[in-house]
């Protein structure tokens, strides 16, 4: 979702996820740019009907708006923050992260070509690792920054991510993920 002024197209996805979930929709979205113009409190009502309707979702934020987008986001009750890289700007909403278990899905490449950050030396996701914020790898637009995970992986071991910081990543990669605990368990045993 991300279209103001299309309520009925938001509608109709809270609707299409529901009767679809756990039969391929895993979940919801609120991707796009970042701005006041679009901003996340402006689809507060379609993430509240989501929840009552157990509905995981995603809120993209953290990213062009930094740490006070989060917060909103976090505010609409999601568990899940799109980019939410600029929280690191805010001691105590890392805190937060942490206290609440919220994930945050780290997409290096897509910051870089946003201009987030000048370089990758920059990108924190070891730092955000280090303090225990539950950060995962990922994508974002795969055709857009013309990436899959395992350049961005790759990318992320050019500034030194470790096999145990891959492996957190992994284990909060199926912590987060909207699927129910028999296949989390399943995939942990992978690493098991």
């Amino acid at each position: 979702m991300r279209l103001e002024g299309v309520s009925d197209k938001n509608w109709e996805t809270v609707k299409v996820a529901k009767e679809f979930l756990g039969q391929g929709v895993a979940g919801i979205d609120l991707a796009g740019p970042e701005n006041e113009e679009v901003a996340n409190r402006k689809f507060a009502p379609f993430f509240a009907k989501a929840k009552e309707l157990g509905i995981p979702y995603t809120i993209h934020a953290g990213e062009a708006m930094g740490p006070e987008s989060v917060k909103e986001a976090l505010a609409m009750g999601t568990k899940r923050i799109g980019h939410g890289i600029r929280s690191m700007e805010d001691p105590e909403l890392i805190k937060k992260l942490v206290q609440d278990q919220i994930t945050l899905e780290c997409c290096a490449s897509s910051n870089l070509n946003t201009k987030i950050f000048d370089d990758l030396s920059q990108y924190p996701l070891r730092k955000l690792l280090a303090k225990k914020v539950q950060a995962t790898v990922n994508t974002d637009n795969m055709t857009v920054s013309q990436t899959n995970l395992p350049r961005e992986y790759k990318l992320l071991e050019s500034i030194g991510l470790t096999s145990a910081e891959e492996k957190q990543v992994y284990l909060n990669v199926v912590n987060a993920a909207f699927c129910d605990q028999a296949e989390k368990e399943r995939l942990l045993d992978l690493v098991r």
